[in-house]
């Protein structure tokens, strides 16, 4: 029996073909995920792992190795633990001034995008602009939290792409730790279904 050196034996477990694409295969699972399953149980927690039939529905869908798909998976939700933990724990200080929020709900609107690129971040972009307009005309004042959720859930509803499959708002709310009741009571007062139909 011949020895095997770790550089064959990890060329055996995994050889990527060309059109190998780790960030593209990224997008594709995180999209099936937000948009077909529900990540948070009924006590807002994390699920920890999904299911062997909805690891197969995956690798099926996305025409990819299973372990491949189960690695990130896994991978993802300990990401998306502790970023939720993050942005739940931490205290966001002189947000009042509507310039600073704006900027730091830009840059934890990259931060998500990064973590989860489900939405299309330059539309999002324009889109926190205008919905910083309507809350200062309406003069409220909206957690930086809220905010993030209600800019991806108005991005995701203005999108040509994936119409009947949007992202779950359960998972977006956990994503961006805002509340169900701050979401909604903010969706309702700023009439936001009515400003999307414009």
């Amino acid at each position: 029996m011949s020895n095997i050196t770790e550089k064959d034996f990890k060329n055996l477990v995994f050889r990527p073909n060309r059109d190998f694409n780790l960030k593209n295969l990224k997008v594709q699972i995180l999209n099936l995920l937000f948009r077909e399953f529900s990540l948070v149980l009924n006590n807002n927690r994390l699920i920890n792992e999904l299911s062997d039939d909805s690891y197969k529905l995956i690798s099926e869908r996305i025409s990819n190795s299973i372990i491949i798909v189960r690695h990130q998976v896994i991978k993802f939700l300990k990401e998306l633990e502790n970023f939720s933990k993050f942005m739940r724990c931490y205290k966001f200080r002189g947000l009042h001034n509507s310039l600073l929020m704006y900027r730091y709900v830009r840059i934890y609107l990259h931060k998500v995008h990064k973590l989860a690129p489900i939405f299309d971040y330059e539309r999002a972009k324009k889109n926190l602009g205008t919905l910083q307009e309507l809350l200062n005309r309406k003069s409220m004042y909206v957690h930086l939290t809220t905010q993030i959720a209600l800019v991806i859930y108005i991005t995701d509803l203005k999108s040509k792409h994936n119409i009947e499959n949007r992202i779950t708002q359960k998972t977006l709310r956990y994503l961006c730790a805002c509340s169900a009741y701050a979401f909604h009571r903010t969706r309702n007062k700023l009439n936001l279904d009515y400003f999307l139909k414009k």
